[in-house]
C-alpha cells in the first residue's frame, strides 16, 4: 500500500513533502529553489533531531551545505524558514488528499481512500509528520496559523464526502454534523501517536477513523 501511494521524488529526509533539489542549473531562479529545497529538507532533518526550539541557523546552514549570507537572502530568521517548511509540507499533503478524492467513486470509498493515503503519507515520512504535528506548536503564530488552514482544507474535503453521502442517500439530508469536532478528534488522535513515536503505525487507525466518521454523522446501518 505505501509503495503505491510513494511519489516518486527522492530525498534524505522527506520523500513526498519537499521539492527535490536537482541538479544545479544557470538560472538565478532555479538556483534560488534549489537552494531553498536543501534548507527546507535541513530545517525538516535537524528539527527532528532537536526539536524546533533547540534548532539554530547555523545547524540549518551546516545540514544544507549553503553559507549563513544564502540563508538570509531567502529567509529573514529562523521562524520564516520553518514557515516555510511546514506551508510546503502541508500544501503538498492537501494536494494529495485532493487528487484522491477528485473521482466519481462511491463517497464511502473515497473516504476510505482519503483517511488511508493521509495516515500512510504520514507514516512513511515520520520526521515531517512529527514536524508538521507537533514541532509547529512551538513555532510561533505564523506556524499555528499554517496548521489552522490546513485544518479547514481537511475539514472542507471531509465536508464534500458527507454532501457526497447525503445525496447518494447514505445519511439523512437534514444531518449537519460537526466537521471540526471531527477533524479536530482525527488530528489529535495522529498527532498523539506521532508524539510518542508510533508514526510506523497510522496505517492501523484507518478502519477506526472511518468508523469514526460514519459514525459521527449518522451513516445509515447497511
Amino acid at each position: 500500500m505505501a509503495e503505491a501511494n510513494a511519489l516518486t521524488i527522492e530525498i534524505p529526509v522527506s520523500k513526498a513533502l519537499l521539492p527535490d533539489p536537482g541538479p544545479i542549473r544557470p538560472s538565478r531562479s532555479e538556483v534560488h529553489d534549489i537552494q531553498r529545497g536543501r534548507l527546507l529538507r535541513a530545517m525538516a532533518q535537524v528539527v527532528s533531531e532537536k526539536g524546533y526550539l533547540g534548532v539554530a541557523v547555523s545547524d540549518v546552514v551546516a545540514k544544507a551545505s549553503v553559507s549563513r549570507r544564502t540563508f538570509y537572502e531567502i529567509y529573514d530568521d529562523k521562524e520564516a524558514c520553518f514557515v516555510d517548511l511546514v506551508s510546503f509540507a502541508y500544501s503538498a499533503l492537501t494536494k494529495r488528499l485532493e487528487t484522491a478524492s477528485s473521482n466519481h467513486d462511491k463517497a464511502i470509498d473515497l473516504l476510505e481512500r482519503v483517511v488511508g493515503i493521509y495516515l500512510e503519507t504520514l507514516s512513511n515520512e515520520p520526521e515531517m509528520a512529527r514536524v508538521i504535528l507537533v514541532d509547529a506548536y512551538g513555532a510561533g503564530q505564523n506556524s499555528i496559523a499554517q496548521k489552522v488552514e490546513s485544518a479547514k482544507k481537511f475539514e472542507a474535503a471531509i465536508l464534500l464526502l458527507i454532501e457526497k453521502l447525503k445525496s447518494e442517500g447514505e445519511i439523512e439530508s437534514e444531518v449537519s454534523p460537526d466537521v471540526e469536532m471531527i477533524v479536530g478528534a482525527i488530528r489529535s488522535l495522529v498527532t498523539m501517536r506521532v508524539a510518542v513515536g508510533e508514526t510506523n503505525k497510522l496505517p492501523e487507525l484507518r478502519e477506526r477513523i472511518v468508523s469514526f466518521i460514519c459514525n459521527s454523522v449518522g451513516m445509515k446501518e447497511n
